[in-house]
C-alpha cells in the first residue's frame, strides 16, 4: 500500500471511531433523559397509589394529584414514540376523563352522580362498597398505564 492510501485509511478509521463515540454519547444521553422523565413520571403515580391504598379519599387523592400527573405526563410523553405512545396515550385519555368528570361535576355531585341506583335505599355500605370498586379502578387504570413505558432503554 502506497503512503496516501494509508493516510486515508487512517483518516476513515479515524472519522468512524469519531462518528461511533459521537452516536454512543447522544444515546447515553437520551438514555438519560428517558431514565430521568420515566422517574419523575413513576414517583408521581406511585405516591398516588400508595395513598390510594392507604385509604385516602379517592376524589381528593384524583383533584390533588392529577395536575402533578399531568405535568410529569407531559414531559415524558416526549420520550415515546409509535405503539407504545398510543397505548399510553389511549390509557391516559382515560384516566384524563375521569378527573375531568370528577372535577366539572364537583364532589358532591360527581358521588350522587356515581352511586348504583337501585330500589332499596343506598346505605353506607353500599357507598363504601362502591368506593371500593372505584378505588380498585382506579388502581388498575394506573397500573395498565404504567404497564405500557418501556422500563428500559
Amino acid at each position: 500500500m502506497k503512503t496516501s492510501e494509508l493516510t486515508l485509511l487512517s483518516l476513515a478509521i479515524a472519522l468512524f471511531g469519531i462518528l461511533a463515540n459521537h452516536r454512543l454519547q447522544l444515546w447515553r444521553s437520551r438514555s438519560d433523559e428517558y431514565r430521568k422523565a420515566l422517574a419523575q413520571f413513576l414517583e408521581v403515580f406511585e405516591s398516588a397509589t400508595r395513598d390510594i391504598k392507604a385509604g385516602a379519599s379517592l376524589n381528593q387523592v384524583i383533584l390533588g394529584e392529577y395536575p402533578k400527573h399531568e405535568i410529569a405526563m407531559s414531559r415524558f410523553i416526549e420520550n415515546l414514540d409509535g405503539k407504545c405512545k398510543k397505548d399510553f396515550n389511549k390509557k391516559w385519555i382515560e384516566y384524563r376523563n375521569i378527573y375531568n368528570s370528577l372535577k366539572a361535576l364537583g364532589y358532591t355531585a360527581y358521588i350522587a352522580s356515581i352511586i348504583p341506583c337501585s330500589d332499596t335505599p343506598v346505605t353506607s355500605k353500599d357507598i363504601e362498597r362502591y368506593e371500593i370498586e372505584r378505588a380498585g379502578h382506579l388502581l388498575k387504570l394506573i397500573d395498565d398505564l404504567l404497564k405500557t413505558v418501556p422500563r428500559k432503554v
